[in-house]
């Protein structure tokens, strides 16, 4: 090739290039963290009611048994066996201990003439001061992790082995809400037990084995300027690590902001309007309803948190209509109660082809059909 057709090549090339920078090149690009799309586990915590309760609770209202009759495998067995990469903890106060040591369904379901319900505390964890989780007081108490500190080490030790993982999601909900006077008493949440449980959080993980609002925002004066300019970290740069995001978008998210709109020096995400200093993250319930809203914010950069089922209803009568809709939307994070079926009820389960643990998101990702070396 001579020094004249040299010239030409590259003069065409130059201009490919200049005519199309972000389809010829974004293909190529790592992924960033959100661009993946991961399922997870909602109430992940929680096991079956037993049987002797959920009679009881039957007896009260077949609507609200109905609702509750799920349970899960421990949080380590559910990343290794069903590949999830998110899990909900509920955490209720309980500073001086024993709150929840004593739940009165075992009691009315006796009065009721059912069988005895075992203790489902032998090691009296529940009468200790701390952060405990669980679903609803006296009803369905059961947890695979009666503690919060308890539930942050399984996760640790789980991702500790597994140093390549996606970025984990753990969504806190913060609970004080009693079911009525004469059932348990909550203590309600204030800005001290906040950050109290900021503090149970850093007693498990090191800040480094984080994701935080600081890490995101950097040098920008909030954290929505920082996603729209810079946007998230690339996947292989937080790959091992855990995000923290609060549920609650009540009073309690709001005293969590106060005097730190932007999340500064925080270490929960929080779900915002749109336009706030802090938004990065969102929760939004309803992909069926919400679909426009969810891929609109994906496509801008941010990641969403949405449902697949709820209430027992989708596995029931196997209605996969939501789950598909879920999965369209491009929520970077889907959850489920059934990442394994209910066989007596249906087939329905919430799984990757080929129980794959994440995928390039179907709205975010340039590319497809790009292998991702995910754990």
């Amino acid at each position: 090739m001579n020094t004249s057709m040299k010239l030409k090549y590259w003069a065409i090339m130059a201009c490919i290039i200049s005519l199309c920078p972000a389809f010829c090149l974004d293909a190529e690009q790592p992924l960033r963290f959100n661009q993946i799309q991961v399922i997870g586990t909602h109430n992940s915590y929680k096991m079956n009611i037993h049987p002797s309760v959920m009679e009881a609770l039957r007896q009260q209202s077949e609507n609200t048994a109905s609702s509750l009759d799920y349970g899960h495998l421990p949080l380590a067995r559910q990343f290794s066996k069903y590949g999830m990469r998110k899990i909900e903890l509920d955490v209720f106060a309980d500073p001086e201990g024993g709150i929840f040591a004593h739940p009165l369904g075992p009691r009315i379901a006796e009065e009721l003439g059912q069988p005895p319900v075992p203790d489902h505390d032998p090691h009296g964890l529940l009468e200790k001061s701390g952060f405990k989780v669980l679903h609803v007081p006296d009803i369905d108490y059961q947890s695979t992790v009666l503690t919060f500190e308890k539930g942050l080490q399984e996760v640790r030790d789980w991702s500790q082995k597994h140093s390549r993982h996606v970025p984990i999601l753990v969504m806190v909900e913060l609970k004080d809400r009693p079911i009525g006077p004469e059932y348990t008493q909550p203590v309600p949440f204030d800005r001290t037990l906040l950050m109290n449980l900021e503090a149970e959080i850093l007693s498990v993980f090191e800040r480094n084995d984080l994701i935080t609002p600081d890490d995101i925002r950097k040098n920008h004066t909030s954290l929505r300027e920082s996603i729209l300019t810079n946007g998230w970290p690339l996947l292989d740069e937080v790959r091992g690590k855990l995000m923290f995001a609060m549920d609650n978008t009540d009073a309690k998210r709001d005293l969590y902001l106060e005097g730190n709109h932007s999340l500064e020096g925080r270490l929960l995400f929080t779900s915002v309007d749109e336009g706030h200093p802090a938004a990065a993250w969102f929760k939004i319930n309803d992909p069926v309803l919400q679909f426009d809203r969810i891929q609109s914010l994906v496509r801008q950069g941010f990641i969403v948190r949405t449902r697949a089922d709820a209430d027992t209803v989708q596995a029931r009568i196997d209605d996969r209509s939501q789950l598909t809709k879920a999965l369209l939307s491009g929520a970077q994070f889907i959850s489920t109660d059934y990442p394994a079926p209910r066989t007596e009820w249906s087939s329905y389960a919430v799984r990757f082809k080929g129980g794959a643990v994440a995928r390039p998101n179907p709205v975010s990702a340039k590319n497809q059909d790009l292998d991702l070396d995910v754990e």
